[in-house]
């Protein structure tokens, strides 16, 4: 399949609403939340769109991981991507790919020396797209990540995944 054309770029106030519309995934106002935090220069949230429909995003977050084990590990010194997500129509067309290359140049821009994700141990797909693009297992203990999120029929669930912390040098 042929990689999508898509524009990548942070999110922007005028977003939200069409955010919270053509991509619910997560608690109501996530996408609100993220315009804030990145307001505040905590986070970058970059939304993936082709032909003026968002299709995935991405949340780089500045001051890294907030897992114990991550954090005590890296410190400030590797900014983390959190929640990569491509609507599951359009996986495998280069979406991911492109949010993580974006999110990795404001990183490399900033000066950092390296990048971060988390990925579940099960998610064989996810890893393998991380491990080609030059990220490798950073060697912590694995991390139990939680949370909430609501169902395409507006119903509250809670999911629950054991992850490997993934890092990709950004130092040519």
């Amino acid at each position: 399949m042929a990689d999508l054309s898509v524009e990548v770029r942070p999110v922007a106030g005028r977003d939200v609403i069409r955010l919270e519309t053509e991509l619910p995934f997560g608690i109501p106002e996530k996408h609100a939340d993220r315009l804030a935090r990145q307001a505040r220069g905590q986070v970058v949230y970059l939304i993936a769109w082709n032909g003026g429909t968002p299709v995935g995003h991405a949340l780089l977050k500045w001051k890294g991981a907030t897992e114990e084990v991550v954090a005590s590990a890296l410190r400030d010194t590797c900014p983390d991507v959190e929640d990569l997500y491509v609507v599951e129509a359009l996986r495998s067309r280069g979406v991911g790919s492109r949010l993580l290359a974006a999110a990795e140049d404001l990183a490399r821009d900033r000066g950092y020396p390296q990048i971060g994700l988390s990925v579940a141990q099960d998610n064989n797909r996810a890893r393998a797209l991380y491990a080609r693009l030059g990220y490798a297992d950073a060697g912590l203990p694995p991390v139990e990540e939680r949370g909430d999120f609501r169902d395409a029929s507006g119903r509250q669930q809670t999911w629950f995944e054991t992850c490997i912390y993934m890092t990709k040098s950004l130092i040519p």
